[in-house]
């Protein structure tokens, strides 16, 4: 069976969403939008004066460019940044699609859905196998969706997207169980090994969309080769109306407005939001300028930051 449906298969897809945790779903993107972002990003990433805030290191930085011209560390809530209105807007253009809108409803079976965090990779970082319940979901958990949108033709050797197809069906996997990060990944990998799942990478074609479930184990491999780029945007939602379980309470740039998230140009899309854009730029700059990104330990989600061959 195939996990790739059409706009007009959604039936279907919330079907194969059930069974397996995840669905593909193609031209849920309109190709003229990822063109003005893309073109948006090229300008950006030359600017000099450029900070964003990386969840791939925890930490505001400068775009480390490579050899090639890709920026190597994730952005974290880059439509956010207030100081460069034009990127920010054609990010929001992409992600706020009504394809978008229909595969969430699809899913869900709820009309309206909010924003709660966004990122765009332009390289492939490679993540940790993990649930994304540890990190964010609702209360009760189970759910929050995530979208992964795929701005050009996903190649096999940069470091695609992997599911472990009906793993969603363990269950939750409780942060109060397991509140240290590594205890958390070392687990998961007992569960993967145990049940003998596949890690199965995602090669999505430019404007598909991929979503899964919170409960679903999913991450990224390293990339094989470094020349490959792998531009796509993360998104998580939740149907609006529910409460948001935010573990993050305590960081600074993780504080969000649930109760009162505000609208989008999408009426069906609403994004969770605490501070003004210009003000959450400011505070990027303002951590990148005190080196005062985290207190504690960090949590880390790169792959090459555990034991494994993969």
């Amino acid at each position: 069976m195939t996990d790739v449906f059409t706009l007009g298969q959604l039936s279907a897809a919330r079907d194969y969403y059930d069974t397996h945790g995840y669905v593909r779903v193609k031209g849920a993107l309109d190709v003229g939008a990822i063109e003005r972002f893309l073109a948006a990003y090229d300008k950006i990433k030359s600017n000099k004066l450029f900070v964003y805030y990386s969840q791939s290191l925890q930490a505001a930085v400068r775009p480390r460019v490579s050899g090639d011209g890709h920026i190597q560390e994730s952005m974290q809530n880059a439509s956010r940044l207030g100081f460069f209105p034009k990127f920010g807007k054609a990010m929001r253009g992409l992600l706020f699609q009504a394809g978008v809108a229909d595969a969430l409803s699809a899913v869900t079976g709820s009309r309206e859905h909010v924003s709660w965090q966004n990122m765009f990779f332009d390289q492939s970082t490679g993540t940790i196998e993990h649930q994304d319940s540890w990190y964010l979901d609702t209360e009760p958990a189970g759910s929050l969706i995530g979208v992964w949108y795929a701005l050009e033709d996903i190649h096999a050797s940069s470091g695609p997207f992997f599911v472990a197809p009906g793993s969603h069906k363990l269950g939750l996997v409780n942060r109060d169980d397991y509140p240290d990060h590594d205890d958390f990944v070392a687990h998961i990998r007992e569960l993967i090994a145990g049940d003998d799942y596949d890690l199965v990478p995602m090669h999505l074609e430019r404007g598909e969309i991929l979503l899964w479930h919170p409960f679903l184990i999913h991450g990224a491999f390293k990339p094989d080769n470094p020349r490959h780029s792998r531009k796509s945007l993360t998104c998580h939602f939740y149907p609006r109306g529910l409460t948001a379980k935010d573990t993050e309470k305590d960081k600074l740039l993780s504080i969000y407005n649930h109760t009162s998230p505000r609208a989008t140009d999408n009426p069906r899309l609403w994004e969770a939001s605490r501070f003004d854009d210009r003000i959450y730029n400011s505070l990027v700059y303002l951590l990148y300028a005190k080196r005062a990104v985290r207190s504690g330990r960090q949590i880390i989600m790169r792959r090459d930051s555990y034991a494994t061959s993969a």
